[in-house]
């Protein structure tokens, strides 16, 4: 399928209407946890290619996945029984 890219995303979420200040201090542990030399290496021994992203920018790559894959189930007429 014509651009199709197979990868696995991580992310945590947070209910709406958490505050901004919440969301940026959540989002300063996640990248300070992954700027973790051992926690780097321990993920890239499990196959896993540890990369940060900011919540502005996960957003938009979960929104795009979400359409993207909305449109391969309407058009593989997939359904749940």
């Amino acid at each position: 399928m014509s651009g199709f890219d197979a990868r696995n995303l991580f992310g945590f979420f947070a209910p709406k209407n958490t505050p901004s200040n919440v969301i940026e201090t959540l989002a300063q542990a996640m990248k300070d946890a992954l700027a973790d030399a051992g926690l780097r290496k321990r993920l890239e021994e499990q196959g896993l290619q540890p990369a940060y992203s900011g919540p502005r920018e996960f957003r938009q790559q979960t929104d795009a996945d979400f359409a993207f894959f909305t449109n391969v189930v309407k058009r593989a007429d997939i359904r749940l029984d």
